[in-house]
């Protein structure tokens, strides 16, 4: 897996919205990536920020996406990087795992790309 990967490829039947990634058809398309001042790494670019607790998430992911950001935001620095190169390789493993269990969380109702601006 890449950076930027879509986690669901698998094409819903759904008329909605169609995921510009992919083509495929889908209710609720988001990039998932860190940024500063936000409590939710979904974006939808529809509508920009879509807040956690409007999601079907469970509590404890929920926790973990927002000690996930907040890591970011403590450690990551816009003009010069990583503190610690390890923690951002890290870090970024750590997202993508995250996305793919929210994936699994949502179902397929929803389309997931993990699309991280910061690279290690």
């Amino acid at each position: 897996m890449g950076d930027g990967h879509f986690v669901h490829a698998e094409p819903g039947s759904f008329s909605e919205e169609v995921w510009p990634y992919t083509g495929a058809t889908v209710p609720y398309g988001f990039r998932f990536f860190p940024e500063y001042s936000a409590d939710s790494p979904f974006w939808s670019d529809v509508g920009g920020l879509v807040p956690i607790e409007d999601l079907p998430l469970s509590d404890g992911l929920k926790a973990e996406l927002v000690a996930w950001n907040d890591y970011f935001e403590r450690q990551y620095h816009w003009e010069t990087g990583w503190r610690d190169k390890a923690g951002g390789t890290e870090f970024n493993e750590q997202g993508r795992s995250l996305c793919e269990r929210a994936q699994a969380e949502l179902g397929s109702d929803y389309a997931i790309r993990y699309d991280p601006w910061t690279w290690t």
